[in-house]
């Protein structure tokens, strides 16, 4: 069950997803424009160091809501992504350093490191979207059903991209892939503040009405020698006058 507190962390997790994927598409755009013009190329890059604040910022709202719920999941899926992002940053660094100073022994054991980590960074990030999304399947009561059919698909699709970036033929399926998720996590904006969790119904008590008891009627008297009936405590017959 979510409280308010947690799905506050939620609501800001999916509020920078969009603006991610908004980033996504200009960051390619301004990437390819770079291949003619510089100045594009370096927009691209500020705009990838924008988007990595942004994507930080959002771990962070993820690494509260899964401290808050005491969840591996979440912890994972965040401590997953920034070592992802660690490692893709010192593997482009080193392919960067290995393509300038294309000579020697130490630039090619660059080149391969570079790719090593790369790799490894690619698998990790796999891994950690694959963490959300499990999280988001095992939990799926904690939220209304769209938002947790949309995050749930936004997250497995995250992983299927990572893993077609892997491929690199198929990088730009990946990255269509990755643009739709950002989007679809983006449903988590559109939790309530109050707690998503339908409220339990309340029993409904039944009163139990015992059955009228009839009260005892007093017992009759008669008398004992005219046969008459006594209506009081006397001690005479009022009909005979004999005594009772």
């Amino acid at each position: 069950m979510a409280t308010p507190d947690i799905n506050f962390h939620f609501r800001e997790f999916g509020t920078k997803m969009p603006t991610l994927g908004i980033l996504t598409i200009l960051i390619f755009l301004f990437n390819l424009i770079g291949i003619f013009f510089v100045i594009a190329s370096l927009i691209g890059w500020i705009l990838s160091v924008i988007a990595l604040i942004i994507l930080l910022s959002a771990l962070k709202e993820a690494r509260e809501a899964g401290y808050k719920l005491n969840n591996h999941l979440l912890l994972e899926f965040r401590s997953k992504i920034v070592n992802a992002i660690i490692l893709n940053i010192i593997g482009s660094l080193m392919l960067f350093v290995g393509t300038i100073f294309y000579r020697g022994i130490i630039v090619i054991g660059l080149l391969i490191l570079g790719i090593i980590f790369l790799i490894v960074g690619a698998i990790l990030r796999i891994q950690g979207w694959s963490r959300l999304h499990k999280f988001i399947g095992q939990n799926r009561s904690m939220f209304p059903p769209k938002i947790a059919s949309d995050t749930e698909s936004g997250a497995n699709l995250m992983k299927i991209a990572g893993i077609l970036y892997l491929t690199i033929i198929l990088a730009i399926i990946g990255l269509i892939l990755e643009i739709i998720g950002y989007f679809k996590l983006g449903s988590f904006r559109d939790l309530a503040e109050g707690n998503t969790s339908p409220t339990p119904a309340q029993p409904v008590v039944t009163q139990t009405i015992s059955a009228v008891q009839p009260q005892a009627q007093p017992k009759k008297r008669f008398c004992p020698n005219c046969g008459a009936q006594i209506s009081g405590n006397e001690k005479y017959c009022s009909s005979c006058g004999s005594e009772l």
